[in-house]
């Protein structure tokens, strides 16, 4: 609640540029439209027709406007619109708080939690967005400067208090038990190293990025299950076992190119450190480079053992894929062993 009563006051923090954004910029925010998009498409699977379609219809706009508004390079030139020309501020204030709103403040995160995607990976997507142009930075000052002031003179008094009492201010129990105020205080700080620390915000890019599939996959399976079952169609599982319709190669391509430098969501990487190619952030950086590869090793790692070697055991009910062609079938066939078949 704090964080959408402070919107007023963000916007008017905007700071207007009197010249044309940076050249990369528009490739940039290209790319992030894109991720956003996907990232709404994921929390909304059964965007089909009638109302949910019109709602796409309303992110994307304001996603497409939010882009344009702060058109600078994300992640480098921060809560910025760099115009030219004449500007109507005002107007142009109106709608960057209605996109603000929808984008980034629609939906904060809830606790997160590792066994659901439905959890985790929205609480993800808030800490990526609110900070791409410095807006969770900024909105925390002013949504709790006050409550900060407030949080330290409370936990100064009681720790005065308990020492009167002749208990260690030094305890860490102590500190914890002074007050609710004292534990707020504490998750206050520690809400603000994250925010400002570039290695925190770099993990928790590289985290969405490699995640991404494996959320994609987790829906995939999830719309397979509850889905009715269309007997003109190829069945889900002939699909996960002929490689050119298979979600889990197309996962496995994914990772394959972000390891080669192909995948253009590396872009939302580099931009956190302030680069402007792979090939700057692979020299200035190259600790944050082997450690996202080794991130994007261990998922291939997972997907290996979790779902290619499962379908490999289920290779024999290929046999009745006819998209396949003769000669894999035969080879397929040739492969199979009678027991497999009973």
């Amino acid at each position: 609640m704090r964080l959408v009563l402070g919107v007023d006051k963000l916007v008017d923090m905007l700071e207007v540029v009197p010249r044309f954004p940076p050249p990369e910029a528009a490739a940039e925010a290209a790319e992030v439209t894109d991720y956003l998009m996907a990232v709404y498409d994921q929390q909304h699977t059964s965007a089909e027709g009638g109302d949910e379609a019109k709602s796409r219809v309303k992110y994307l706009a304001a996603v497409t406007d939010l882009c344009r508004i702060l058109n600078g390079r994300p992640g480098v030139d921060g809560f910025r619109t760099f115009q030219p020309g004449l500007v109507d501020l005002p107007a142009l204030k109106s709608t960057l708080k209605r996109c603000l709103m929808v984008v980034v403040l629609a939906h904060q995160p809830t606790v997160p939690s590792l066994n659901k995607w439905t959890k985790h990976g929205p609480s993800n997507d808030f800490w990526v967005i609110a900070t791409l142009w410095d807006i969770l930075p900024k909105l925390q000052v002013i949504s709790w400067s006050e409550l900060e002031i407030f949080l330290k003179k409370t936990v100064a008094r009681q720790l005065a208090a308990a020492r009167l009492l002749g208990a260690d201010e030094a305890d860490p129990e102590t500190q914890v038990q002074v007050s609710w105020h004292g534990v707020a205080g504490t998750r206050y700080d520690r809400l603000d190293r994250v925010i400002h620390d570039a290695l925190s915000l770099f993990i928790m890019t590289s985290n969405a990025v490699v995640l991404e599939p494996n959320r994609y996959l987790a829906l995939c399976f999830m719309s397979m299950s509850s889905r009715v079952q269309d007997y003109s169609a190829f069945s889900p599982l002939l699909d996960l076992l002929h490689e050119p319709y298979s979600v889990v190669v197309i996962c496995l391509q994914y990772y394959a190119s972000l390891l080669t430098g192909q995948n253009p969501r590396l872009r939302l990487i580099w931009l956190r450190v302030g680069c402007t190619s792979l090939q700057e952030w692979t020299s200035r950086f190259p600790e944050q480079v082997h450690y996202f590869k080794r991130m994007v090793l261990h998922m291939i790692g997972q997907f290996e053992n979790r779902h290619m070697k499962a379908l490999q055991e289920l290779e024999p009910f290929g046999l009745g894929d006819s998209r396949r062609s003769l000669e894999s079938r035969y080879e397929l066939a040739r492969k199979t062993k009678t027991k497999d078949c009973v």
